[in-house]
């Protein structure tokens, strides 16, 4: 926990579990006109909300991971539904959301202040039962925060690790070194080229990664002008949830969501060359991105100065003549018709006596 944060301010990571006697979560989505934000309305009693930690007025920050200050109440309906059986959600009451807004600190479900609560039953119910009647007041179980039962989807998933990538701009290397792609009627973004020996590659993006996050918030439905919005949004650096292919399909095949919260995700920062930074080191990092691409331009051609051809000849004639030398050339080779001599009368009787 940290220090200066005390203990009745503390936010609280719910991870809320349907039981099969129950029907539900137990608690209402409440908003109120000309108020930001979703609110936590009314929480039954011995219900899996009220088990996990939930109490009425508690302002919702993340749902599964994902922060929903800007959704309105329609779209955080949808993320909480779109866990299936179970959904995560950060709250605080109103005294920690005063506190935070007055020590001017963000609410992120990655703090180490952050108590951790589930509704998850153990297989042994009778255990439970037991683990429960020494708890005053009925207060929810807290469990381990090194091992979060609610992220993990059993030992077979520890192959399938979403990477979470913090990219960091580097003084001698233009832009992050990877292509936004994304393809015709297939949704999502996906990682094109990944340059050698840039920040991409050295956070761990690969090539035919699929976007999940960006900053921390998901970006699945989001357009392409969007999410490159999104990556532009903080100079110098951002943060990029990303799946392989084999990870995506095994997730979408058990519908689960995949976020930057779950154990199994593995936290990875570009190192540059000065050995600032540590490639596969898990870090939580502040979020923040890139100075946009420049533009390439071609050079333009050279012009290549051509000297004069030289004088040539054609057809006996000398191509650089004057208009009037040439004519005079031409009228001096001109044979001449003998029908247009003028013969005076008695030339032209005596040529008639030769014949």
């Amino acid at each position: 926990m940290s220090q200066d944060v005390p203990e009745e301010f503390r936010p609280r990571l719910c991870h809320v579990v349907k039981w099969p006697e129950f029907q539900g979560y137990g608690f209402n989505l409440h908003a109120e006109k000309g108020k930001a934000g979703q609110f936590i309305g009314k929480v039954d009693e011995n219900s899996p909300a009220e088990k996990a930690g939930l109490k009425e007025g508690d302002r919702i920050v993340e749902v599964n991971g994902i922060n929903i200050g800007n959704e309105n109440h329609q779209q955080v309906v949808t993320r909480i539904k779109s866990g299936g059986e179970e959904t995560t959600l950060l709250v605080v009451d109103t005294a920690s959301d005063n506190w935070y807004k007055e020590q001017k600190k963000v609410v992120r479900g990655d703090l180490p202040e952050v108590r951790k609560l589930t509704a998850q039953r153990e297989h042994n119910h009778k255990k439970e039962e037991d683990s429960n009647s020494n708890q005053e007041n009925d207060d929810p179980i807290a469990f381990s925060a090194s091992k979060p039962t609610f992220y993990s989807n059993g030992d077979e998933d520890s192959s399938y690790k979403p990477r979470y990538c913090h990219l960091k701009i580097w003084p001698h290397f233009q832009g992050y070194g990877f292509n936004l792609h994304a393809e015709k009627d297939k949704p999502g973004q996906y990682i094109g080229l990944v340059d050698d020996n840039s920040p991409a590659s050295s956070a761990g993006l690969r090539v035919n990664d699929r976007i999940i996050e960006v900053n921390g918030v998901n970006v699945e439905k989001e357009t392409h002008t969007d999410v490159i919005a999104r990556i532009k949004a903080v100079p110098g650096e951002t943060k990029l949830l990303v799946v392989d292919r084999e990870t995506d399909k095994h997730y979408k095949e058990k519908g689960v969501t995949v976020t930057s919260s779950m154990a199994q995700t593995e936290h990875l920062t570009s190192t540059d060359h000065s050995g600032h930074g540590s490639n596969g080191v898990k870090a939580h990092v502040p979020v923040v991105v890139p100075e946009p691409e420049p533009e390439f331009t071609v050079a333009p051609k050279e012009k290549v100065h051509k000297e004069p051809a030289p004088a040539t000849k054609a057809d006996g004639l000398e191509l650089n003549l004057s208009v009037a030398e040439m004519k005079e050339r031409i009228k001096s080779k001109k044979k001449q018709d003998p029908r247009m001599n003028k013969l005076s009368f008695e030339e032209k009787y005596k040529e008639f006596q030769r014949m």
